[in-house]
This record gives structure tokens, C-alpha cells and sequence, in this order.
């Protein structure tokens, strides 16, 4: 950078955002199948349109609010091989390197802890993430409406697509549900 822009070129890389995507183009399992048969078939499953206008039926026959959040790196908050699956080993991009690994690496091979969009478990590891964490706050399944969950305690409904989250709440409740979740 030139002198005396050092300043913007780091106000500018604070916020520059990012997505690291696996993709694994090139992966191939010792024993010869495709890597993605070593999955488990995919379980989560997205509110449907009639899940979410439901909801919104209800709110507003109720006169409540409806609100939305998106978590926040949704999937790096969910660990991938809790479940005791199989593991999954990357190469670690030279950006991510600690300091002391410069010189002493050609290719480190790491194993992937957290989840990241793109991989096959990725979407199902947050799913068991997010219905544990609602459940935490009392948000229970509605039976038959994949994604749909309701607050006994409150009368509140959530519905999730994936990372986006919408809220169905008494007025006087809704801020307090959301700080919870």
C-alpha cells in the first residue's frame, strides 16, 4: 500500500467477508467408493412455504410479532464428527497457518473439527445443532412441520430455513425470546 493509506487498506480488509466452501473435487476414499456414499443419507430439511405462512397465520391471528435473525456462521458453529462419524481431513490453506508453521510444512493435512458449508454432513450437523440450542430455550418440534418449533411456556413459534430464523412472538416477549436463542 501506498504511504498514508495503510489505515484504509485495513479498514477495508476488517471488513471484507469471506466464505470457505468444501467442495472436495478431488477426494477419494481408501476403500474406492465415492466419498459421498461414506455419508449418512441427508436428514434436515428446510421449513416448507406452508410451514412459514402458517406461522404467519397464526401470528397474526393473534396480533404477535413476526421477526427474523440469521445466525451467525451457522455452520462452524456445529461440530462435525460429534456423532462419531467418519472424519474428514483437509489441507490447510497457507492463510490459516500459525506462524511456526512457515518453512517447517510443504502441505499440512489437518482434520476437520467444524463444520463447513459444502460438506455432506455440513447441513445435517447444524440442524442437530440449532434443534438442540431452541431446545435448550423450550422450543419444541411441531409434529409433522419439518422446522417448525413452538414455545409451550410463551405460545411462540420458530421456523428455520437453514441459517434463517423467524419468529412468531407476543410483542411483550419477543425480545427476550431472541436474546435466549
Amino acid at each position: 500500500a501506498k504511504p498514508g493509506h495503510q489505515e484504509l487498506l485495513e479498514a477495508i480488509l476488517e471488513e471484507l467477508r469471506c466464505r470457505v466452501v468444501f467442495t472436495a473435487p478431488n477426494a477419494k476414499s481408501a476403500s474406492g467408493l465415492d466419498p459421498k456414499e461414506l455419508y449418512e443419507t441427508l436428514g434436515a430439511a428446510p421449513i416448507t412455504f406452508q410451514g412459514s405462512r402458517s406461522l404467519r397465520a397464526y401470528a397474526a391471528i393473534m396480533g404477535w410479532d413476526i421477526s427474523s435473525r440469521d445466525a451467525k456462521s451457522a455452520y462452524l458453529q456445529a461440530r462435525l464428527n460429534e456423532d462419531g462419524g467418519i472424519e474428514t481431513w483437509i489441507v490447510l490453506p497457507r492463510t490459516y497457518w500459525p506462524a511456526s508453521w512457515e518453512g517447517v510444512y510443504r502441505r499440512p493435512v489437518v482434520l476437520l473439527e467444524l463444520s463447513l458449508y459444502g460438506h455432506p454432513k455440513a447441513g445435517d450437523m447444524w440442524d442437530s445443532r440449532m434443534c438442540y440450542c431452541a431446545g435448550k430455550v423450550g422450543f419444541k418440534p411441531v409434529p409433522q412441520w419439518k422446522s417448525v418449533f413452538r414455545q409451550e411456556s410463551s405460545g411462540a413459534g420458530l421456523g428455520v430455513y437453514v441459517d434463517d430464523f423467524e419468529l412468531v412472538s407476543p410483542p411483550a416477549l419477543t425480545d427476550k425470546i431472541w436474546s435466549e436463542l
